[in-house]
């Protein structure tokens, strides 16, 4: 409701799910799920023209910025590959 009523952003919200769903996780088992994702199903849902065109940009030698609100945890490894 608070969402709804514009007195929550969308961003507070997944943060404090996250600290939720996360309270108790192992961080060594989050790291290692996090690091299979980014190598096994993250590039697979990235599309293939945006993947060319980071390419291309590297190629060039400009500076690649990922903007995302997914999870870094993830992220990290991906962009680092």
């Amino acid at each position: 409701m608070a969402f709804r009523a514009g007195y929550v952003s969308d961003q507070q919200i997944r943060m404090r799910l996250c600290r939720v769903a996360y309270k108790n996780y192992p961080v060594k088992k989050l790291e290692q799920q996090s690091l299979q994702f980014s190598k096994s199903i993250l590039p697979n849902l990235l599309h293939e023209h945006a993947k060319q065109q980071i390419v291309w940009h590297q190629q060039q030698g400009d500076q690649v910025v990922v903007v995302s609100s997914s999870l870094d945890v993830y992220l990290k490894d991906w962009c680092q590959q």
